[in-house]
């Protein structure tokens, strides 16, 4: 039985915007359906389809990172043997504005929290899932460690002995 989860889009919106202009200008300005019209129409098509997310296969400890195009999966399976641990961590984005009339300048910022796959020093990480709620992003990985049988687990990297000498 495979798991899956849909992480988003490929591209934000603005680019799907321009991927469904670009479709729609091509295909009511075709006079003749030729290879180059052709292209535009599949690329406007790859735009506003594109999508990424993970699938789990549980029983052999597999997974895919792909990317979905046209409705077909593109990705490489390999093991989450090496990756034992779930934990959510908390990131903030902020996305800046500034007029390009005026020195007004407007900040945009967002919190979500994320659920990653982890391995034992806690280095190397794979991103399951993304919410924008505290609460649901614990309620999935609880569900997601069930389902998989991994550790849920509170971020803390290994630190090496250089670097607690320089903090000191």
């Amino acid at each position: 039985m495979k798991i899956n989860y849909l992480r988003g889009k490929l591209l934000g919106n603005y680019q799907e915007f321009i991927g469904f202009g670009v479709f729609l200008m091509v295909f009511t300005e075709i006079g003749g359906l030729n290879f180059f019209s052709s292209l535009w129409i599949i690329l406007g098509l790859v735009i506003i389809t594109g999508k990424d997310g993970i699938e789990f296969e549980p029983k052999a400890q597999f997974l895919k990172e792909y990317y979905q195009i046209l409705w077909v999966n593109f990705g490489l399976w390999k093991s989450y043997h090496d990756f034992p641990f779930i934990a959510v961590l908390k990131s903030t984005e902020i996305r800046r504005h500034q007029s390009m009339y005026s020195a007004v300048e407007t900040a945009d910022r967002k919190v979500f929290y994320d659920i990653f796959l982890m391995d034992k020093s806690h280095r190397k990480k794979i991103l399951i899932k993304r919410f924008k709620e505290e609460g649901d992003a614990n309620l999935q990985s609880q569900q997601i460690c069930k389902e998989l049988g991994l550790e849920f687990t509170v971020y803390r990297p290994v630190i090496s002995a250089r670097t607690r000498r320089r903090r000191r």
